[in-house]
Order: structure tokens, then sequence, then C-alpha cells
């Protein structure tokens, strides 16, 4: 399956659009949130729910899931591109490849590739081909949650 989201900047929020065969979604995070919170909308409904915890070296997130589903997601190590996802008797892990390119493993077999194509003049954008049966709103998630990651660190600390 193929999938894309496409990132929007708004005055007070930032909006994704996932768009795939099984159907649309809409994400929505807040600009200037203390609680990084992003909510994943499948029309009216909120069908999942991203929260940072910040930790002493790097924030960790849960992915709370409308079916019950509870995850937990952090980098491996600081210093490593490598993240892990754990929840519901599942391990997910990410492992970047270059600046542009992800890949997906669910119990170390790979699930789903992630490319974000360079662009000066488009909102960011990354295409995702996914296997058949790997979990649409939890890759999603993952990939939601690098790009808010993405963001912290392109911010400057202090403007002068």
């Amino acid at each position: 399956m193929d999938v894309t989201i496409t990132e929007r900047m708004r005055w007070k929020a930032f909006e994704y659009d996932i768009a795939s065969a099984a159907g649309n979604l809409l994400a929505k995070k807040q600009n200037f949130s203390f609680a990084h919170k992003l909510e994943i909308f499948s029309g009216e409904s909120a069908v999942a729910r991203i929260h940072a915890e910040p930790s002493f070296l790097h924030s960790r997130y849960r992915f709370i899931l409308q079916d019950g589903r509870e995850y937990n997601f952090a980098r491996e190590k600081v210093w490593t591109p490598i993240y892990a996802c754990t929840g519901n008797g599942e391990t997910y892990s990410v492992t970047r490849h270059g600046h542009s390119s992800l890949s997906v493993f669910k119990n170390d077999h790979p699930i789903a590739t992630i490319e974000r194509p360079f662009s000066f003049w488009k909102n960011t954008e990354y295409k995702i081909s996914m296997e058949g049966n790997a979990d649409l709103l939890v890759v999603a998630c993952m990939v939601l949650t690098i790009r808010t990651i993405e963001q912290e660190s392109e911010a400057p600390i202090i403007a002068r």
C-alpha cells in the first residue's frame, strides 16, 4: 500500500493529510503547546493521540489508539538514528538512512520504507510504501512523531 503524508502549516497548528487506498486521515498538532499533543482524525472522530513525555536527554512519546492499544516510542540511544516503538505485544524499530530515508521493521521484519523528497517550494511530504498487512495508524504515528522531533531540532533555542 502506498501512503502520502503532506504537512501544511497553519497559524496555530500543523496539519497533516494522510492519503492511502484504505482511506484518508487528518492529523493536527498545536503550535506553541507545552505538552506536544498530536491527534489523528478519521472524519470527526480521533483515532489516535500522541503525547510527549519529556525525559532527561530526549523525549519519549506515547501513542494511544482509539481501539485501546498503546505504544511507547523513543530514540534507542541519543547518538543513533534508531527509534524503538513497543506496545500491545509488538516491537517496531525505525532506522534512518541519510537525511531523507527511513526503514520500518516489525519484529525485525521490514514492513515499510519512507522517503522524504527534497523540495524548496512544497510543504514537507513523506512517501511511504508499506506491506499490505502493516498497520497504517502505527506507522503514521511513528512518522509524525519523527517529524515532531525534527521540528524541535530545527527550531532556534534563542532568537538573537
